[in-house]
């Protein structure tokens, strides 16, 4: 199986991803959230463990370190860090469940 296949384990309470979607494009990350829309039961929680770009500007270590990573996600793998908004979209174009 992978996370382009419909979830083959239906109706749990929680689904986990960790680390999955920042090393993936827009496209396929839809893919792989409406992979998993038809499993989900009402009130399903779909945890996704990933970063959270800050807004651009903040003179602050973290935000430096994490726009390093979107760029060397860009660079190795057409990928991305995404901010709140982007994030929001990308669920919106997946499903509108997930908003």
């Amino acid at each position: 199986m992978t996370f382009f296949e419909e979830q083959p384990i239906r109706d749990a309470r929680v689904y986990l991803y960790r680390w999955i979607f920042h090393n993936w494009p827009d496209s396929y990350c839809i893919r792989m959230l409406r992979a998993l829309a038809p499993a989900l039961k009402e009130g399903a929680t779909v945890l996704i463990m990933d970063s959270i770009l800050p807004p651009s500007g903040l003179p602050n270590l973290m935000d430096r370190k994490l726009r390093a990573m979107d760029v060397t996600m860009l660079e190795i793998g057409n990928s991305k860090e995404r901010d709140s908004d982007e994030w929001k979209q990308l669920f919106r174009q997946a499903d509108e469940r997930y908003v």
